[in-house]
């Protein structure tokens, strides 16, 4: 990951100040990254979501590499909304590297639990703020 994508998921971990984090995928240096921007938090990092996850624990912050093309991001994706608060905040790395991983970010965009999503290109950060109008917001990261 280069320097100027590592700002992004370091600077959402610190402003909305994550104590629960969950990095999908085998990114150590997601969570090596997401751990400095919180100390004091809980960053768990799971290669094979559905074989490790078993907490029933609220997280705060989700990050997943989409650019593996053998997970399921819509089943991963469903099952964390069970895990997640109205506050939650997921980032997506890679919605734009195929052409699957834009379908499956088209498909979160328009889920009805998702209230606010941001299409950075790189990344894409989905809010779960529950009683919010839903928008969806495209910038350039």
């Amino acid at each position: 990951m280069s320097k100027k994508k590592q700002i992004i998921p370091y600077k959402i971990a610190s402003y909305f100040k994550s104590n629960e984090i969950l990095v999908v995928g085998n990114l150590k240096n997601a969570a090596s990254l997401l751990s400095l921007a919180r100390p004091n938090s809980c960053v768990r990092s799971v290669e094979d979501f559905f074989e490790t996850q078993t907490s029933e624990k609220q997280v705060d912050l989700v990050y997943i590499n989409t650019t593996n093309s053998s997970v399921n991001l819509v089943s991963i994706f469903e099952k964390l909304l069970h895990s997640a608060h109205k506050n939650c905040v997921f980032i997506f790395e890679g919605i734009y590297t195929n052409t699957a991983n834009t379908k499956v970010w088209q498909h979160m965009v328009a889920s009805q639990d998702v209230t606010v999503s941001i299409d950075g290109f790189y990344f894409g950060l989905v809010f779960l703020k529950k009683g919010q109008e839903k928008q969806h917001f495209t910038l350039r990261l």
